[in-house]
C-alpha cells in the first residue's frame, strides 16, 4: 500500500504527472538535485477532473517541453505505458464493485449524523443513490490512477520511486485503505508519495469543499431572496416539459432540433413547455423567448425557490463532522437537495404529465425526478446518440466498458434506439425502471435520394451530377486514448487519398466540432489535423457542407456513408437502409458488435471497398447490417416515442 511520509533524499526517481502549479517549481528543485525526472506523457484519463474539459489533462508547460528537448527530463510515452485502455478499464471496474463501495463506504463516513440530515429531507432511497453514484465516480477516478501506477511499476520493475499525480493523492490514499475490503486479494502499490503533495492536496481539498458549500449557500441565498421580490411561474398546464441542455445541438442542428417531438398533432407547441438550463445571454434568451413562447429560462435567479435555513442545516453538519469521505458525497447530496427544492416549487405552478430529457446523468436528476415524481409527472431519458463505450469491446465482452454516468438514473423510462444499447444501459445497477426501443430517431430525416437532391443549391446539384457521392463524418477525438487524434489524423488522409482515386468521386465532407476546439483538447496534435482539414477544404472532389447541410441530408443524396468508430451517422444511415461503414483508419477495433463488413480495418481495405463502389459493384452488408440497425427502420421512430408519452399518459 503507498506509504507517506519519507525524505525526498533517499530517492533518486520522481515521476510527475502534475507538471503545473507548485509542482513545476518542485520538478525543477529535483532537477537542480541531480534526481533521475520524468515527467508521464498527457493522455486522456478519467482521474483528469480539476481540467478544462474533464477527462483531458493539462499541457506540459512550455518550459518542462524545453527541458524534455534538452534531455534534463524524459517523457514515459503512452506507447511505453500501454494507457490507451485505461479510461474504459477503470469505469467499468468501478461499476462492477460501486454496489459495494457505496456500503463500504458509508460505514468508514464516521459523521453519520450528516448522512441522517440528508435522508429525514430526501429519503432513505434517493441519499443511498446519491452516494452509490458519486463513489461510482470517485471510485473510477482511484482505479484510473492506480491504472497508471500499475503501467508505472511495470516500466520501472523493482525500483522505487516517488509519484506526483494529477489527482488528489489523500483521495487515493482514502480509496486505497477501501479497496481490500472489495478485492481481498488485489496486490499493494509499491510506490510513494511526498509529503508536499499530501500537504498541499489536503489544502486543497479542505478549500474546495469550502467552496462548493459558500457556493451552494449563495446560490440557495439568491433563489430564496428574489422569489420574495419577483413574480412567480405563471400557473400553466403542458403535456411535456422538455429540457434544453445545449445551445449549438439543439438550436443549431436543424434536423436535431428541440422540437422535434412536437409534429402539431399529436404534440402540439402549446403543449409543450422549454426548460433551459443552457447559459446564455439577454439577446440569446430574447431571441429564445420569441422562438419558443413556452420558456422557463431555470439560470434566472428567483424563477424559483431554495429552502435557505435547510440549505445551512446541511453546510453545518458537513462542516461539524469535516472528513474526506463527506467532502466526496457533499457536492452531489446538496446539488440533489437544491434541485429537489427547485422542482418542488416549479411543479406547484406547472402542472406537466411528461418531463423529457436527453445527456441528464448527473446527480442532480434525483432530486428534480423526486420533486415530479411527488407531483405524479413521468420522467423519461432517451438516448440522441449511438456511440458508446460499449462499442468498442470485443465479441466475448460486449456488455463491457461500463460507465458512471450511466449508474443510479432514476427516470420512469427510458428510450434506447436499439435491443444492444437498451441491454447496455440496463445492465448498470440502478438503472431506469422501464426501457423502450423506438428505433434510430434521426433515420427519420432522411429523405429519398431524389427529393433530397431537388432541395440542394443548383451549384451543388451541378457538381453531384453523374458522380458516386461519399458522405463522409468525422468524430470527436481524445489525446492519446480511444478514439485518439492519431486515428483522426490518419482518417483525414484516408478521406483525401480516396477523393484521388477516380475524378467519378465526390466526398461530402462533415466536421463534428469547431476547429477552435480541437486546440483545447489536444494542442500538441491540432495543427497536424487542421493542415490535413486544410489540404482537404482546397481539393476539387471534397465539399465541406459542414455549415450548410444536415447529417440527414449527405445521407439522403449518398451512395456510401463513411464514418469514424462509432460515430452516430453510419448507424442513422444502416436504419434508414442507405449503405454505410465504419472505418477504423489504424485498425484498432477488431472483433466488434459491428462485424467486419461493416468496419474497415486500414487504408487497403477502405480503398478496396470504395473501387467496388466505383465499379457499381452492390454493396450488401446482409446479417451483419440487420443486426445493429434499429429493429424497425421504418421512418417512425420519433411518432413511436410521441405515442408511448400519449399512452402512459392515458395509463
Amino acid at each position: 500500500m503507498a506509504k507517506a511520509g519519507f525524505s525526498m533524499l533517499e530517492r533518486r526517481i520522481i515521476i510527475f504527472e502534475r507538471c503545473y502549479g507548485w509542482a513545476f517549481w518542485f520538478l525543477i528543485w529535483n532537477i537542480i538535485l541531480g534526481r533521475r525526472a520524468y515527467v508521464v506523457d498527457p493522455y486522456w484519463a478519467y482521474h483528469h477532473v480539476r481540467t478544462p474539459i474533464r477527462g483531458f489533462p493539462h499541457s506540459l508547460p512550455a518550459f518542462v517541453k524545453i527541458m524534455v528537448k534538452t534531455g534534463w527530463v524524459k517523457v514515459l510515452t503512452v506507447e511505453e505505458l500501454g494507457c490507451r485502455r485505461h479510461i474504459i478499464e477503470a469505469t467499468e471496474q468501478a461499476v462492477r464493485y460501486c454496489e459495494k463501495a457505496g456500503d463500504v463506504f458509508q460505514a468508514e463516513v464516521r459523521n453519520k449524523d450528516f448522512l441522517s440530515f440528508y435522508k429525514a429531507i430526501l429519503g432513505d432511497a434517493v441519499v443511498e443513490r446519491t452516494i452509490k453514484k458519486s463513489v461510482c465516480n470517485a471510485l473510477a477516478e482511484f482505479l484510473s490512477v492506480r491504472l497508471l501506477l500499475k503501467a508505472l511499476r511495470k516500466c520501472f520493475g523493482s525500483k522505487e520511486f516517488m509519484f506526483i499525480p494529477a489527482y488528489n493523492a489523500r483521495q487515493y490514499l482514502f480509496f486505497e485503505k477501501i479497496w481490500p475490503k472489495l478485492e481481498p486479494d488485489h496486490p499493494e502499490a509499491a510506490f510513494r508519495f511526498s509529503r508536499l503533495t499530501l500537504w498541499f492536496d489536503t489544502v486543497a481539498f479542505g478549500f474546495i469543499l469550502c467552496m462548493d458549500i459558500g457556493r451552494g449557500l449563495v446560490k440557495a441565498f439568491i433563489l430564496f431572496a428574489n422569489r420574495i421580490c419577483r413574480r412567480g411561474l405563471v400557473p400553466r398546464d403542458a403535456v411535456c416539459g422538455v429540457s434544453l441542455v445545449s445551445l449549438a445541438r439543439q438550436i443549431g442542428d436543424a434536423q436535431k432540433s428541440l422540437s422535434f417531438l412536437v409534429d402539431g398533432a399529436l404534440i402540439r407547441r402549446e403543449d409543450t413547455i422549454i426548460f433551459n438550463y443552457a447559459k446564455c445571454g439577454p439577446r440569446k434568451k430574447a431571441f429564445l423567448s420569441r422562438k419558443f413562447p413556452n420558456i422557463v429560462h431555470m439560470q434566472d435567479a428567483g424563477i424559483s425557490w431554495s429552502d435557505f435555513l435547510t440549505c445551512l442545516n446541511g453546510a453545518r453538519s458537513a462542516l461539524r463532522g469535516f472528513s474526506l469521505g463527506v467532502g466526496i458525497v457533499y457536492k452531489d447530496l446538496s446539488l440533489v437537495m437544491e434541485n429537489y427544492f427547485v422542482w418542488k416549487q416549479i411543479g406547484e405552478r406547472i402542472r406537466l404529465r411528461n418531463f423529457v430529457t436527453h445527456c441528464d446523468f448527473g446527480a442532480s436528476q434525483l432530486g428534480r425526478n423526486l420533486a415530479l415524481r411527488e407531483k405524479g409527472v413521468r420522467t423519461w431519458l432517451f438516448m440522441d446518440s449511438a456511440n458508446q463505450s460499449c462499442n468498442f469491446m470485443t465479441d466475448n465482452n460486449v456488455m463491457g466498458a461500463q460507465h458512471p454516468f450511466w449508474c443510479y438514473l432514476d427516470y420512469d423510462h427510458f428510450v434506447a434506439w436499439t435491443p444492444f444499447l437498451a441491454q447496455y444501459f440496463a445492465s448498470h445497477p440502478g438503472s431506469a425502471k422501464q426501457f423502450h426501443v423506438t428505433g434510430c430517431f434521426w433515420a427519420d430525416y432522411i429523405q429519398p435520394r431524389r427529393d433530397a437532391f431537388k432541395a440542394l443549391s443548383m451549384g451543388l446539384q451541378e457538381r453531384l451530377k453523374r458522380k458516386k457521392v461519399v458522405a463522409a463524418f468525422d468524430s470527436t477525438y481524445s489525446r492519446k486514448g480511444m478514439t485518439s487524434y492519431q486515428e483522426g489524423i490518419a482518417f483525414a488522409r484516408h478521406i483525401l487519398a480516396l477523393a484521388d482515386l477516380s475524378d467519378d468521386l465526390l466526398i461530402l465532407w462533415r466536421e463534428k466540432i469547431t476547429r477552435k476546439l480541437h486546440y483545447k483538447l489536444d494542442d500538441m496534435s491540432a495543427d497536424e489535423l487542421l493542415a490535413v482539414y486544410a489540404k482537404m477544404d482546397a481539393h476539387p472532389r471534397i465539399i465541406n457542407v459542414t455549415r450548410t447541410l444536415t447529417a440527414g441530408d449527405m445521407i439522403a443524396v449518398s451512395d456510401l456513408v463513411i464514418s469514424f468508430p462509432f460515430t452516430s451517422t453510419s448507424l442513422e444511415a444502416l436504419s434508414a437502409h442507405r449503405r454505410a461503414i465504419w472505418h477504423d483508419p489504424l485498425a484498432f477495433y477488431r472483433r466488434n458488435i459491428y462485424d467486419d463488413r461493416l468496419v474497415t480495418h486500414g487504408w487497403n481495405e477502405l480503398q478496396d471497398l470504395v473501387v467496388r463502389l466505383l465499379r457499381g459493384e452492390e454493396l450488401s452488408f446482409g446479417e451483419a447490417e440487420s443486426k445493429v440497425r434499429d429493429p424497425y427502420s421504418d421512418g417512425h421512430a420519433t411518432n413511436r416515442f410521441r405515442r408511448l408519452l400519449l399512452q402512459s399518459e392515458r395509463d
